[in-house]
């Protein structure tokens, strides 16, 4: 600095917090900006988790009605199952015309499992329904596993933020929506029983783990 002039020094002195702040300034920015961004992805992820869960409900009542249906050799429900089958379908286009949307993340995983999904094969399945060709067991697995490839895409989001307190959310959000498929099958399984009036084996096994299930995700 001995080398400088009074003014060059002066003028070193004043420009040195101005870089600092400056370069202190665009951190603050950049950080902003990221978290503006990360935060769009959760909006987005919560809009999809509202058109997904609605998805799940009404597959999970239209599982339900198909066990009522198929054990009462189709008596009982149909009117109630028709409907459904409306609703679930809407249900299905309301989350794939979401997926348009072309800044929503793991887009390709989420059309993938949708796809688990597909409405031919699904209207298939109806038909079989629908002649009797198939069975409650039958039934209660195929909407189980479609379902569950429903509940994982919502888990794909889980990385998009990096607040543990949003994480925590989203974790037993995941877990609430696992309590509730249990209970679900829980209760296709005990219409089951209730309308053939055959209690096996296999349904006291099946409703004891699915209620041990539900106790588990709930205290998760």
């Amino acid at each position: 600095m001995a080398n400088f002039t009074i003014r060059q020094q002066l003028l070193i002195i004043t420009i040195i917090p101005i870089i600092g702040f400056l370069y202190l300034s665009c951190n603050i920015i950049n950080n902003l900006d990221t978290e503006k961004k990360n935060l769009l992805k959760v909006d987005k992820y919560l809009q999809y988790t509202m058109y997904a869960s609605n998805l799940i409900h009404h597959l999970q009542i239209e599982r339900g009605l198909n066990s009522a249906f198929l054990e009462s050799k189709g008596s009982k429900f149909q009117k109630e199952l028709l409907q459904q089958r409306i609703k679930s379908h809407q249900a299905y286009l309301k989350v794939k015309n979401f997926i348009i949307t072309p800044d929503i993340e793991n887009k390709e995983k989420i059309l993938e499992s949708l796809e688990y999904l597909n409405k031919n094969e699904i209207d298939k399945y109806r038909t079989k329904i629908d002649q009797f060709q198939t069975t409650s067991s039958e039934n209660i697995l195929l909407y189980s596993s479609k379902i569950a490839h429903i509940i994982r895409t919502i888990s794909f989001f889980d990385t998009l933020n990096k607040s543990k307190i949003l994480s925590q959310y989203g974790l037993s959000y995941i877990n609430l929506l696992l309590a509730k498929e249990s209970a679900g099958q829980e209760r296709a399984v005990i219409s089951r029983v209730i309308i053939s009036k055959k209690l096996l084996t296999s349904d006291i096994q099946k409703i004891i783990s699915l209620s041990t299930s539900q106790n588990n995700h709930i205290n998760s």
